[in-house]
């Protein structure tokens, strides 16, 4: 059965919510438990969180902190940020993680990827890739080292299917924060014959967008601005979406 999901992302930076416009300029939103209260009155389809502070620092999760979101939280979690050990995925799921996001790892310890799934199954991994368009193309973005790669997304999407990821996120970090609308062009630019579940996010502007996700087959959209930030002085308020849209994505 088709289930589609919308999707909040939230960022964490050194234990704070945050919301960052194409990965930068980083603003304080709230704390992160209080913000997982809030959306749990909501019912979201599940929640993804990346704590940026771990990755770019290379630093393993704070589980304490999980382990307070995950015992707030009423839907499923997926995590990333700081993840480079199969001891700490077994934390992470014991701590009622549901799935673990990779992106940095896909650089530097494919093994550890292929280990993950022996392990504990594709079910259980979210490949993330960042890119980024530029001269009429799609490429990766490094966003450790805050700059544009040479490879191009057509090609890096190829080659990570021989990970077989449960699904691939793709996140336009030209768009991150902008609300200029979701780029469904990027989907023109891979080939998924393998047909691997997509979550795209970056740039997520209206309820309409969504609509035209699902009727895409998409199997998820994500966002973070938009579930986090409101109107033209970017006041905080944490939305999704009402029960009459809930109960049409879910149809």
């Amino acid at each position: 059965m088709f289930n589609f999901r919308v999707i909040p992302v939230l960022t964490i930076n050194e234990g704070k919510l945050v919301k960052t416009f194409k990965f930068n300029n980083n603003t304080y939103v709230g704390d992160p438990i209080n913000t997982v209260k809030i959306f749990n009155n909501k019912f979201v389809d599940e929640l993804i969180i990346l704590d940026i502070s771990k990755s770019i620092l290379d630093l393993e999760p704070d589980f304490e902190n999980i382990k307070s979101i995950c015992s707030e939280c009423f839907s499923p979690i997926t995590y990333g940020g700081g993840v480079s050990k199969i001891d700490h995925c077994i934390k992470l799921f014991e701590l009622g993680v549901e799935k673990i996001v990779f992106n940095n790892v896909l650089f530097e310890d494919r093994k550890f990827l292929d280990e993950f799934v022996k392990i504990f199954g594709s079910q259980s991994m979210i490949l993330s890739l960042n890119i980024f368009f530029q001269k009429d193309d799609y490429f990766i973005y490094d966003y450790r080292k805050k700059k544009i790669t040479n490879i191009k997304l057509k090609d890096f999407f190829k080659d990570i299917l021989s990970i077989y990821p449960g699904e691939i996120l793709i996140y336009s970090v030209d768009r991150d924060g902008s609300k200029r609308g979701l780029d469904f062009n990027i989907l023109e630019s891979i080939d998924n014959t393998a047909n691997i579940p997509i979550i795209l996010a970056g740039g997520l502007n209206n309820y309409e967008e969504i609509l035209e996700a699902k009727r895409m087959k998409l199997d998820a959209v994500a966002g973070s601005y938009f579930f986090t930030m409101h109107g033209k002085f970017n006041s905080i308020l944490i939305s999704y979406l009402n029960s009459r849209q809930i109960e049409q994505i879910r149809e």
